[in-house]
């Protein structure tokens, strides 16, 4: 019975955990996804810019 009780508690406490965790991770990747964005539009537009000019 302990158990059934602690259930409805421990589900949002699990959920609000991965939510600060996924939160954690998003922050600390953030510049990593900007840097690879950056990097993939500019070679993007390189490769758009050499088509043009071929």
């Amino acid at each position: 019975t302990t158990l059934r009780r602690q259930m409805p508690l421990t589900l949002p406490m699990l959920l609000a955990l991965s939510w600060v965790q996924i939160q954690a991770f998003w922050m600390l990747r953030w510049p990593e996804i900007q840097l690879g964005w950056q990097q993939a539009s500019q070679g993007f537009q390189g490769l758009y810019s050499q088509d043009k000019q071929g």
